[in-house]
């Protein structure tokens, strides 16, 4: 099983706080059937932050090689879509999943504009594949879930957070 979407870098943004708790969240992994993860920390339009990520990056695969815990990780970025980071994006300061043609995209929780999915269409039409991160948060979806099935139609793919399928208040009765 491969996971799109861990914040397991040490000590980066909000996932784990130390290289302790990363190596312990690649080890419960594992247990949990997972072999291979798209580290995906919060993209920063900053070079140094970005330099810092890939330093932690390398820092958790040296770790993880050296205690022959069996995991493969590559790393990714979690993208908030603003214009700002499309220009980051184009320039090759963001990270795809994976060095692929593929992007998780964070939307704004609370408002979806037509610049929105104007940005989206942008990134698709220079061959990037969109992922969007964690649907189930944004208020578009709730209101206007068709909205969601139209990116899809148009080869959008949507990543669900694992913890809210597994909550009892969101599965159907008799899943």
């Amino acid at each position: 099983m491969i996971d799109t979407h861990i914040h397991l870098l040490p000590a980066v943004d909000d996932g784990a706080d130390d290289l302790d708790t990363s190596r312990q969240m690649a080890l419960q992994a594992l247990a949990e059937g997972v072999n291979e993860m798209i580290v995906t920390p919060h993209f920063v339009n900053k070079r140094e932050y970005q330099d810092h990520a890939r330093t932690q990056f390398e820092l958790l695969t040296r770790t993880l090689e050296q205690e022959n815990i069996n995991l493969n990780i590559t790393l990714g970025n979690e993208i908030h879509l603003s214009e700002e980071n499309m220009e980051a994006i184009f320039s090759g300061l963001a990270n795809t999943m994976g060095d692929s043609d593929y992007l998780l995209i964070e939307l704004p929780t609370n408002h979806f504009y037509d610049f929105h999915e104007s940005f989206l269409y942008s990134l698709q039409d220079r061959g990037y594949k969109i992922i969007l991160a964690h649907i189930e948060r944004y208020r578009i979806f709730k209101e206007q879930p068709q909205k969601l099935g139209e990116l899809v139609e148009q080869g959008m793919f949507a990543q669900i957070t694992s913890k809210y399928l597994s909550e009892r208040k969101n599965r159907k009765k008799g899943l």
